[in-house]
């Protein structure tokens, strides 16, 4: 993450005009593939959840949505907490995240609203900022 936060700040040092930064208008999403299973396992295996940053222009700062712990397992399931989803249609649930809900919170940031994911999908509630 050391290599990442340095990319970060040379973002934020460069200038674009405006008093605006390379940072201000760039989304930058660290994302996994896949996560690996929890060290309570014992094993060292693919998983179904991870975790993903949103850093840079068009979302809301210094915020964590969602998270994840051993003990609620049993019962927040290996996806971890809920967090509250807005899908297309403007219908709020509160349910654990997907990829698909990752991928669409992206495209909304970034104002494209005409794409189909399958799969079931909405934006994340907190992270683009309004």
């Amino acid at each position: 993450m050391d290599v990442v936060g340095r990319l970060l700040g040379e973002m934020k040092a460069t200038p674009i005009g405006g008093g605006r930064n390379l940072l201000d208008d760039t989304l930058v999403v660290i994302f996994s593939q896949f996560g690996r299973t929890a060290a309570k396992s014992g094993t060292c295996d693919h998983y179904p959840a991870n975790s993903t940053v949103f850093v840079g222009g068009g979302i809301e700062p210094n915020r964590m949505v969602g998270g994840f712990t051993l003990e609620g397992m049993s019962t927040l399931g290996p996806l971890g907490r809920p967090i509250k989803i807005v899908d297309k249609d403007g219908v709020s649930s509160t349910r654990p995240p997907k990829s698909a809900d990752v991928i669409e919170t992206i495209l909304a940031i970034m104002g494209i609203t005409n794409v189909f994911i399958q799969g079931g999908h909405g934006e994340a509630v907190g992270i683009r900022s309004v």
